[in-house]
């Protein structure tokens, strides 16, 4: 069972950085939905440009592009580590990782930086609109 979900998970990631590289790879991008309907940014409005520039290796660029980069690419990086260490030596690190993201105090956390990255969005969007 820990193979199995291990295996899953790595692919999972294989998968959607083969499709981040055709992404970044295109000339093209895809418009953010709920942008283009209410005309005010998302909470993850700068993200698909942050992990561009953190495939370029511009930490800096990336965070400020979205602020969520930073514990959205550290929690991707330590979940994909876990998946490994289930992997090699079949200890039970996943299920660690699955069940501390559900407790409380976490998801708070997780919502309270989300409505941050939000008002960060909202107030560069007006403040460049008005230069």
């Amino acid at each position: 069972m820990i193979k199995r979900q291990s295996l899953i998970v790595i692919s999972v990631y294989a998968v959607g950085v083969l499709v981040f590289l055709l992404i970044a790879h295109t000339p093209f991008y895809l418009p953010c939905i709920w942008k283009a309907i209410t005309n005010i940014p998302c909470p993850t409005c700068g993200l698909t440009r942050a992990f561009l520039y953190l495939y370029q290796l511009n930490i800096i660029s990336a965070v400020k592009m979205s602020i969520l980069s930073a514990p959205l690419i550290i929690g991707v990086v330590v979940h994909l580590i876990c998946a490994f260490a289930d992997l090699i030596w079949k200890t039970s690190l996943l299920n660690r990782f699955n069940m501390f993201f559900a407790k409380s105090w976490v998801l708070v956390t997780l919502l309270i930086l989300i409505f941050v990255s939000w008002g960060y969005n909202i107030y560069m969007e007006f403040y460049f609109t008005i230069l």
